[in-house]
């Protein structure tokens, strides 16, 4: 297929665009990458229909309300489609007049970059472990001197920390996201609007890196929410109108051989951002839609190339059923191998000698013991807020980020 200009026919926007468009970074270890949508519908493994009917994508999409119930979707392992290809990755603009410092000031430009991932992989969950330690030993008594008796003795109170993977948590085909430039009324950038989850952080001037006098942001890892600084993010989520982080605390007791063990385990999923591979929003950028408001708006006078058909499409961008291999048994064997895989060799190099001495691999069951005792409440209260496979997102044009309140009146 091939690409037109993505600055061809911009008008005034142009000039906006080639001068304050992001460079947004992936993960250096992101696999599920950007994409253009079009060579998302143009794909030959690409079904559409309710679920399970695989029928062929029509040319062109359903339209308006009456597509809302229809799904676009691959089969779950097709590794070709839920990559993406980001050398072919196209950023799609929409621009509109806002007033998000009142309705007294000058309607400025606000442009939406909007990105496009196949693929959104499993969370990611920083556990923190602090393990306790006892061994039964004799304790003489001061009286009569001749007799004594046994207590437990604290050998090992050690704290670690660690990353370490959620499958299936947050598995889903598609992935739409985005962030806001906003320029006042002599287009001056001003503030960045970066949407991560069902929620959003604003960043103004100074709170950002440039590069050529371009803001950089980034993607996190596999969820792909987006930052305006590389490092690690706690996921929140909304709770009695105030957000909160995602996560969950756990303890639990158990004896192996004869040492008693003791271990809290804290659980919280996080967003991580580092500079990998960068999409260029000037080179990829493609206008697909202008909302003007304002009878003397700076976007009247605006003349793009005509929104792409599948614009109006309201259905959802992705199977309606999560991972077909996503249970919660799976779960647990994925936790209880990954925690394993972190701290085995943690805990096995701070043991002391009076434990190693109890039996071989004694690291190895005390490792394995804590992770499959926490795995499942862990489950159960991060379920509550991550669920284990979600159907594909809505549309661009279907969430209520594309006509937020903030736009002018």
């Amino acid at each position: 297929m091939k690409m037109e200009d993505p600055l061809a026919r911009l008008g005034n926007l142009a000039p906006l665009i080639e001068k304050h468009a992001p460079y947004l970074h992936l993960h250096p270890a992101e696999v599920y990458r950007t994409g253009a949508f079009e060579d998302y519908l143009a794909d030959p493994g690409m079904h559409y229909g309710p679920p399970r009917n695989k029928h062929p994508v029509p040319q062109p999409l359903p339209a308006g309300t009456s597509s809302r119930g229809g799904y676009l979707y691959y089969d779950w392992n097709n590794p070709r489609i839920r990559k993406g290809d980001l050398d072919r990755t196209r950023t799609y603009i929409h621009a509109l007049e806002h007033q998000i410092w009142g309705a007294d000031q000058p309607p400025g430009i606000a442009l939406q970059f909007w990105f496009w991932y196949p693929f959104n992989g499993a969370g990611t969950g920083r556990v923190s472990l602090r393990l306790e330690l006892q061994l039964p030993v004799k304790v003489k008594l001061k009286w009569p001197p001749w007799k004594s008796r046994v207590e437990d003795k604290t050998v090992l109170d050690h704290s670690f920390s660690g990353t370490i993977g959620l499958n299936p948590f947050g598995e889903h085909e598609g992935d739409w996201e985005q962030a806001t430039l906003f320029f006042d009324h002599e287009q001056s950038l001003k503030m960045i609007r970066c949407h991560e989850h069902d929620y959003y952080t604003d960043y103004q001037p100074g709170e950002w890196a440039e590069r050529n006098g371009r803001p950089v942001l980034y993607s996190a890892l596999n969820g792909h929410p987006t930052f305006a600084m590389p490092g690690e993010y706690p996921t929140q989520k909304r709770s009695g109108g105030q957000l909160k982080p995602v996560g969950t605390m756990q303890r639990v007791s158990f004896n192996a051989e004869i040492a008693k063990v003791q271990a809290d385990v804290k659980v919280g999923l996080i967003n991580e951002c580092r500079a990998g591979p960068a999409v260029d929003c000037a080179t990829t950028g493609r206008v697909v839609a202008v909302t003007t408001s304002t009878k003397d708006g700076p976007l009247q006078n605006f003349q793009g190339p005509p929104a792409p058909a599948w614009l109006a499409f309201q259905g959802r961008a992705g199977d309606a059923e999560p991972n077909p291999k996503s249970t919660s048994k799976q779960f647990v064997a994925e936790f209880t191998r990954s925690f394993v895989d972190t701290f085995l060799d943690p805990v096995d190099h701070v043991l002391p000698g009076a434990v190693r001495k109890l039996t071989n691999g004694i690291a190895k069951d005390i490792v394995g013991g804590i992770a499959k005792r926490v795995a499942p409440p862990i489950l159960k209260e991060i379920g509550k807020a991550a669920k284990i496979g979600d159907g594909g997102p809505r549309m661009p044009a279907g969430k209520s980020d594309w006509t937020p309140d903030w736009q002018a009146k």
